[in-house]
């Protein structure tokens, strides 16, 4: 039986109306971006349409295609953001009823995990517990920009824990560590997935999402994750401090008791506010195409051959945009620290993760 078994888990079942779905898709940044794009989707086209209806130039049925193929995807586009901010409040809830940590929308490069260490990965959303043990559950974003059409970014999910002491590596023990019975149950939940341990901090990373609003994935993730934990510290660790565990339990909103912290947190950090995203979305798409078009105006009649050159020119124009879209994205998920703070602290006395056991 899992440790957690006791959490309150029914405000992931509840509804969101409206207004909470937009305060909690305005916490997370990645929300923001995307509801920014589809606000920006939506009005474009509409300023455009009418225009072309008071000038009597709406004839052009490709144009009109065009536009309304924007529309379309800039509605789309909100409507998931409402999604994800209704699945937003639901967790967002669960953890306050529970006295977890919530993270949204953030890099965490203190933690173990390689994807988190490098900032190639950002918290989408996560919850974790306060002791000192801790375990948490929660989905990543890549902060990279896209491998291709075809391989968008994703949100993938994640299980971390502090085991109850630093972990060994030993061959023949490190492979009792996933029985085939738990390796079926952790392929069945998370899909493929990979296992990190460094020093005394277990990551797991899948390939499906959570799901936080499907009803039992958030209770299966917090058992199979205590399960891990478990025999991590059964196989991986010598001689856990006998009161690894032992610590104060305090009750929570929901009625259940959980570990009390023994821990100092890290030291807080701010994300840039919606209105610094927005700013820089709408700097990027009015200042973007001017860019552009400046480019290809200094270009042309330069090169000796501009059709033969275009593939090239409309190549590296595209793969600098989507770097500079990239650079945007993960600059909104990085957390501002303040000076006086110093830098951020390891949430393990290593991050470089020193051991890795990979399951597909």
């Amino acid at each position: 039986m899992t440790r957690y078994r006791n959490l309150d888990y029914s405000p992931l079942a509840s509804r969101s109306g409206l207004g909470p779905r937009l305060r909690a898709a305005g916490t997370n940044n990645l929300l923001v971006l995307g509801g920014t794009v589809g606000i920006l989707l939506v009005i474009v086209p509409l300023v455009v349409l009418i225009g072309l209806l008071a000038t009597g130039n709406a004839t052009d049925v490709v144009g009109l295609v065009v536009l309304a193929m924007c529309f379309g995807g800039g509605v789309y586009t909100l409507i998931d953001v409402l999604r994800k901010g209704g699945r937003a409040n639901a967790f967002g809830a669960f953890a306050r009823a529970n006295d977890l940590t919530l993270v949204r929308g953030s890099t965490a490069a203190h933690y173990a995990g390689s994807l988190f260490a490098d900032e190639s990965h950002a918290v989408r959303e996560s919850a974790r517990t306060r002791e000192d043990a801790f375990v948490e559950v929660g989905e990543r974003f890549p902060t990279t920009a896209p491998r291709s059409s075809r391989q968008p970014n994703r949100p993938e999910l994640f299980l971390r824990a502090r085991l109850a002491g630093r972990a060994t590596h030993d061959p023949p023990e490190r492979e009792q560590l996933v029985t085939p019975e738990l390796h079926d149950a952790l392929s069945r939940f998370a899909g493929p997935y990979a296992i990190e341990v460094s020093e005394d901090e277990i990551t797991l990373f899948g390939s499906h999402e959570l799901d936080v609003v499907r009803p039992g994935r958030v209770q299966e993730a917090f058992a199979l994750a205590d399960e891990l934990v478990t025999r991590a510290n059964a196989t991986l660790v010598r001689s856990p401090p006998p009161s690894a565990y032992a610590v104060e339990v305090r009750p929570t909103q929901s009625g259940s008791s959980i570990r009390a912290r023994t821990r100092a947190e890290l030291p807080q950090s701010r994300l840039r506010g919606p209105l610094t995203i927005i700013g820089w979305l709408l700097a990027l798409m009015i200042g973007g195409p001017i860019v552009i078009a400046i480019i290809v105006s200094v270009l042309d009649g330069r090169l000796p051959r501009m059709d033969s050159a275009a593939p090239l020119v409309v190549s590296l124009i595209v793969i600098a945009t989507l770097a500079v879209v990239a650079r945007v994205v993960k600059s909104a998920l990085t957390p501002r620290r303040d000076a006086k703070d110093g830098p951020p602290e390891s949430s393990s006395p290593s991050a470089e993760p020193t051991d890795d056991l990979r399951k597909s």
